[in-house]
């Protein structure tokens, strides 16, 4: 899978058992066609339902870092993974924001030198308490931080989809209603909690069948690529297609495919040009 994509550089995780006899985190940069692989120390039962992943390049040093944050009986248990050194660590002035209740999603979004994810605060499966909420992790001092939503997108509710996304440099939540057929983009304002506006809303396309996840990506433009389905004609593929906020239209981009696991902002560097290619860092902690 993709973890994520920041300063061209792309993190992809396999913990497969079946296809590698570790967890494997690679980091490609496909504009010079180098890659590192990074072995992660895996949880007690290899559970990976239990371990969340993140992918960022420090501003100050342009070292990239991998976080992994695993969750147990006790609090989350942090360890970071830094390129220059090689080596994993526990850092000393990461202190997760909340208990062994907050569950956090794989999909994450760099912004500000800053990784985002959304997550669920469950006091208990079924509870009414439970709430939706951001937590943020500082690439550079390591420190985590909460993004409190919205009291209508922090409303834990089982026919709302949530996930988030970029665009054009400020955080978005993206809303599906299942039961209303609208999906809703909001932008947090300044980097302030709550502070979330609705910028538009996708109304239901006419007979296509917006797919979930339903926003993969978004254009320099704003405009949101959505992955659809029988736009092309053919039942066994599904289509990106941009939608228009003001005219509420969508363009065919003329991309079709079985499926699409995602769809991401990329722009060339050199990193890991001083890299050995396909060397494998070690399982080793410092």
């Amino acid at each position: 899978m993709i973890i994520g994509s920041f300063h061209g550089l792309l993190c992809l995780y396999d913990s497969n058992r079946h296809t590698i006899p570790m967890n494997l985190a690679v980091l490609w940069n496909p504009s010079i066609r180098k890659a590192v692989g990074v072995v992660v120390p895996k949880t007690e039962d290899n559970n990976k339902e239990r371990t969340v992943l993140g992918f960022g390049v420090c501003r100050e040093t342009n070292d990239p870092k991998i976080v992994k944050i695993t969750h147990s009986n006790d609090p989350w248990q942090v360890e970071v993974f830094t390129l220059s050194t090689g080596a994993w660590r526990s850092p000393h002035s990461s202190t997760f924001p909340r208990g062994n209740s907050v569950f956090i999603q794989w999909d994450q979004v760099v912004l500000d030198g800053c990784v985002y994810w959304l997550a669920t605060d469950i006091t208990s499966e079924f509870s009414r308490d439970s709430y939706h909420l951001i937590i943020s992790f500082d690439i550079t001092s390591e420190e985590f931080k909460e993004v409190s939503l919205p009291d209508t997108l922090a409303t834990f509710n089982r026919e709302n989809y949530l996930t988030i996304s970029k665009q054009m440099n400020s955080l978005v939540v993206l809303e599906r209603n299942e039961e209303e057929m609208l999906y809703n983009v909001w932008m947090m304002e300044d980097g302030v909690s709550k502070s979330f506006t609705k910028i538009f809303t996708i109304c239901r396309l006419d007979d296509i069948a917006i797919l979930t996840p339903f926003v993969l990506e978004f254009r320099k433009s704003g405009e949101p690529v959505i992955q659809v389905d029988c736009i092309s004609g053919r039942r066994d593929q599904v289509s990106l297609v941009v939608y228009e906020p003001n005219s509420k239209r969508i363009n065919n981009i003329g991309v079709n495919a079985s499926y699409f696991s995602d769809v991401i902002a990329y722009m060339e560097t050199l990193l890991l040009l001083d890299q050995p290619d396909d060397f494998i860092y070690e399982n080793k902690k410092v």
